[in-house]
């Protein structure tokens, strides 16, 4: 009403006259009884007739709260836009917060979501345009990023869920029964001598013997795992960390040239590939031979306790 006051140049008598015309529904009813009240007598000016109508329907404890939900006034779910037009409406019930631009920004800038305030803080903003013009850019950005790692979480998920439903060979099902059903028996043998993890069990299309406690490559009587004895040695009362055999080893020493023995000529590692077959041949009870999953794929592994260096194939690198 007062904007239409100011276009049209009103005079204090024309406000009046214009502002009485105005009311209407129960704020007529109000005004009414008002100047019965007054025993007929009219409002003197516009600012005395707004002045009662804020008191009627303005009043003071209405003014503390919109001023308190506007100092806690933050961005919360809303876009940057829906902030900003909730923080001009509301402002105008604290103006003594903002009472310049700058404090006006910085009480923008407050209540803004954190990645939007740190993205701000070193551009030093004085201004409250630019805050909030900045503001919505950072957070057209940050919903930009969302959706693609939304939209990258959702094709992985996919990806993941056609691995997981893709037909396995008989074979393979099989072999992964008599794992879980050798997993779930009970282990006899001291706790020293049981091993963290249980050993993967052959597949089911070798003609080595299978033993179905450990997997190994060895008889189920002749398994030393459950009979606690010495993977090394097959004698009872020690594990291979205290096996004479291996305290009886010479230890290489790598303290440098002083440890070397003068004249003696110097020798390399050698490495022997094995195929599944060798290693089948050559397994003992001091080896474990069985398959593990290496990213959807089956491996023949071979774990042998006194071996110093481990090797995988360059197909799974």
């Amino acid at each position: 009403m007062e904007k239409a006051f100011a276009v049209m140049n009103c005079t204090p008598e024309e406000k009046l006259r214009f502002g009485i015309y105005m009311i209407e529904g129960p704020a007529n009813d109000w005004y009414n009884g008002e100047i019965r009240i007054k025993q007929g007598k009219e409002f003197e000016s516009w600012a005395e007739l707004r002045k009662a109508l804020f008191g009627k329907y303005f009043t003071r404890d209405k003014q503390r709260q919109l001023e308190r939900q506007f100092i806690r006034l933050t961005q919360g779910n809303r876009s940057v836009d829906e902030y900003e037009v909730e923080f001009d409406r509301l402002s105008k019930y604290a103006l003594k917060l903002v009472e310049d631009d700058q404090s006006r920004a910085n009480r923008f800038e407050k209540g803004l979501h954190t990645h939007i305030r740190r993205g701000l803080a070193p551009l030093h903003l004085r201004t409250y345009a630019e805050v909030v013009g900045c503001a919505k850019s950072l957070d057209s950005v940050w919903k930009n990023t969302q959706e693609q790692k939304k939209s990258f979480q959702e094709k992985r998920g996919r990806n993941f869920d056609n691995q997981s439903t893709r037909p396995t060979r008989a074979g393979d099902r099989n072999h992964s029964n008599n794992r879980v059903q050798a997993e779930s028996q009970i282990v006899k043998g001291p706790p020293e001598h049981r091993p963290r993890m249980l050993p993967p069990i052959p597949p089911p299309w070798t003609n080595q013997p299978s033993c179905a406690t450990c997997g190994g490559a060895h008889r189920t009587i002749d398994c030393r795992w459950a009979s606690g004895a010495c993977y090394r040695c097959g004698s009872q009362g020690h594990c291979i960390a205290q096996c004479p055999q291996m305290l009886s080893k010479p230890q290489q020493t790598f303290s440098g040239q002083s440890s070397r023995k003068v004249g003696k000529p110097k020798t390399q590692g050698q490495v022997y590939p094995l195929t599944q077959e060798d290693a089948h041949a050559h397994a003992s009870n001091a080896m474990v031979l069985g398959t593990l999953p290496v990213y959807s794929a089956y491996a023949c592994d071979l774990f042998d306790s006194g071996d110093m260096h481990s090797f995988i194939s360059s197909a799974f690198i």
